[in-house]
């Protein structure tokens, strides 16, 4: 089983740490001390073994493994899975297991800290960050789209950009993982909780659709909610509007695809949910104290390669 996408055309012979399967139906033996894997179980019965944790699967269910863990499944029935296998590198060239334990993390602003903080479902074990989330429908499809997106460019390499393209629906991936673990989600012998909040339900939709237009009045007519109770919840929880968060969170996306990726400034923000990038880039300076292309010559890494 090959862990790494070889470049064919504009980066030929490149070796990216970064390689994704679909439609398996059993997680493959692959080197130990190699690796974090993301398992991504769509459907089928059976049991999950994690070094020596045994659990029930109860799909559909991701799965985060570090590279001293190693999965495999027993009794299984109707299994349905895809793989991601990567390597800290991809997210910044600088990262390598040893660092990505060991770095400070006090300085919350510093970009470095804010990368590793895609990292930690693999990297800690605890009531926050558990060995896996579970799904509903639309998590899996937004899973499904971001693999999709590596597979195209990874497989295709259409454009000098493919390796840019194809690392940033995998952070965009990453970001949203982040997002499911630090919810109100169930222990894997449960089910999915049906009596989900309003305001949980509204975070996952826009943690879902914020690269297409959302309104509030949308918002309203999805959760059978009024304005004044939907914004009085959100200010009340999480200390600003709805508008506010929205934006904080495209930004937020932005910020990691311009520090971390090639990609043109206004693609990125086409991809983020503006439809302009005059807009995008005046939002981005209120949010965050300079232009776009200014913070990505100051904080990109890639920038420093040449």
């Amino acid at each position: 089983m090959e862990l790494y996408t070889i470049g064919q055309n504009y980066f030929p012979q490149a070796k990216i740490s970064l390689k994704t399967y679909k439609n398996l139906s059993y997680i493959p033996e692959c080197a130990g001390d190699t690796v974090y894997q993301i398992v991504i179980i769509e459907s089928g019965t059976g049991i999950i073994k994690i070094n020596d944790k045994r659990a029930i699967i109860h799909a559909p269910a991701a799965y985060f493994l570090n590279e001293t863990e190693a999965a495999t499944m027993e009794e299984t029935t109707g299994i349905k899975l895809h793989l991601v296998y990567f390597q800290p590198s991809i997210i910044d060239i600088n990262f390598d297991f040893k660092l990505v334990i060991e770095y400070p993390r006090d300085d919350v602003t510093d970009p470095k800290v804010q990368d590793l903080f895609l990292l930690n479902e693999f990297l800690f074990r605890n009531q926050i960050f558990k060995d896996h989330s579970q799904l509903t429908h639309t998590m899996l499809q937004k899973l499904l789209y971001f693999i999709d997106g590596i597979q195209d460019e990874f497989e295709n390499q259409r454009t000098f950009f493919w390796m840019c393209r194809g690392r940033s629906y995998f952070l965009e991936m990453l970001c949203y993982l982040s997002k499911l673990q630090t919810a109100d989600t169930p222990d894997l012998e449960l089910a999915l909780r049906s009596d989900s909040s309003i305001l949980e339900e509204a975070l996952l939709y826009i943690h879902t659709n914020y690269a297409e237009k959302i309104t509030l009045n949308h918002l309203v007519e999805c959760f059978h909610v009024n304005r004044t109770t939907l914004n009085e919840l959100f200010q009340k929880e999480m200390g600003e509007s709805i508008v506010s968060y929205i934006i904080k969170f495209r930004i937020e996306i932005s910020s990691l695809m311009l520090r971390d990726t090639g990609i043109p400034v206004q693609e990125i923000a086409y991809r983020i949910g503006f439809e302009n990038s005059g807009h995008f880039g005046r939002t981005f300076k209120r949010l965050k104290g300079c232009s776009p292309s200014k913070y990505r010559e100051e904080y990109s890494w890639l920038l420093r390669l040449y």
